[in-house]
């Protein structure tokens, strides 16, 4: 017997237990699919797209891209976080800054904190790296740029600011990426933020009363006196393995899981970049190599792992519109046993957005196949 769900309920649901952040959407209105399928395969890096739109059952639609990888088999890899000491202080910006105070947490004692006379502060710990050039200010613009990036207010535009492009900023970023670990990055997200943007976004903040609150009780601070200096661009950045995107929790879909599970999964990359150089760097999950293949193995397509999603699906009655929108392969962390999340590899998934439509708009899930198993990660596979 077919279980029946308020899909929007059970996916918020789901979402708030995991802790995971949704990705949402205005409603949109759109005619149904039918049922075609075209194909625009080229022989490059990315394999080419595929695009498949059709019904599959009451309330259940396909009309997306498939992403197709280039290779028909994929390495699993052995990975360990990062460890940082003193010694990985000059990749940091911290070379010439002499008067250096160190911090150790007694209960994580690979996390080392240390601030300098400047105001700068940089955290290293075990697979994570956060600098910041001037640890209050810079700390207040990075929260302030992403609280009205996740409501759309700071968008990505083709705007430039005037000590250096978009192109190089990205590249500045890069750079740095690699001299912290060896491995293929990639802008996501680019925008150019002017001095008079961030007062315009500090402004319609400060009619926020949690925010008042926060000024109040001092867990936040109003930026003063915004000027030329404070122009920046704000890059995000996605990373590579075997031309695979890596799992990256800010720009996707979260993982839900059905079993009692909880490991660091988020790989993500952020800096700001004035012109300076680089005045905010954010690198979560810094693992310390990606070329330690464990095994190769042959890798199922994207329509045997689109049957799985088929099969759960249709053993549901959906009573919002739900449409399949996009599938991708990708790198996911996951831990090799979960009674020990410690020890961690990559494994090829196929990854099958769906965007659940009601009459409030629209929220994005994704389910994620094992591309060498067929398993669904969700019940821990």
């Amino acid at each position: 017997m077919k279980k029946k769900l308020n899909t929007m309920a059970i996916l918020s649901l789901l979402l708030l237990v995991t802790g995971c952040s949704p990705v949402t959407k205005l409603a949109e209105e759109s005619n149904q699919p039918s049922d075609t399928v075209s194909e625009d395969i080229q022989n490059n890096n990315t394999g080419g797209i595929k695009h498949i739109s059709k019904k599959l059952s009451d309330n259940f639609y396909i009309d997306a891209d498939i992403e197709e990888p280039a290779a028909k088999e994929y390495g699993i890899y052995s990975v360990k976080n990062k460890v940082f000491d003193k010694a990985a202080l000059d990749l940091f910006l911290l070379k010439d800054d002499n008067d250096r105070t160190f911090t150790e947490n007694p209960n994580r004692p690979q996390t080392l904190i240390v601030d300098t006379g400047r105001g700068s502060s940089l955290l290293m710990g075990d697979g994570s790296v956060n600098y910041l050039k001037n640890n209050v200010r810079d700390s207040e613009i990075q929260s302030l740029i992403e609280s009205y990036l996740l409501t759309g207010e700071v968008s990505e535009d083709t705007k430039e600011l005037d000590f250096q492009s978009k192109d190089d900023a990205i590249a500045l970023g890069i750079n740095k990426i690699k001299e912290v670990v060896d491995c293929q990055a990639e802008a996501v997200r680019a925008v150019a933020i002017s001095h008079d943007r961030l007062e315009q976004l500090q402004d319609s903040l400060s009619k926020n009363d949690i925010y008042q609150a926060e000024l109040k009780n001092g867990s936040s601070n109003k930026i003063e006196e915004l000027s030329a200096a404070d122009d920046l661009y704000y890059i995000q950045y996605a990373i590579k393995v075997d031309d695979l995107p890596l799992y990256n929790a800010i720009l996707e879909p979260g993982i839900s899981m059905n079993i009692d599970a909880f490991w660091d999964n988020k790989v993500n990359i952020t800096i700001m970049a004035d012109r300076d150089g680089i005045r905010y760097f954010n690198f979560n999950n810094v693992f310390d190599s990606f070329d330690k293949i464990k095994e190769k193995k042959a890798i199922i397509t994207a329509e045997e792992a689109l049957q799985k999603v088929e099969e759960k699906y249709n053993n549901m009655i959906l009573t919002d519109k739900t449409t399949i929108s996009k599938i991708w392969l990708e790198y996911i962390p996951v831990p090799v046993s979960w009674k020990d999340p410690s020890v961690i590899e990559l494994r090829p998934y196929w990854c099958i957005q769906l965007d659940i439509t009601d009459k409030d708009g629209q929220i994005s899930n994704a389910e994620r196949i094992n591309a060498v198993t067929g398993g669904n990660l969700a019940n821990g596979e």
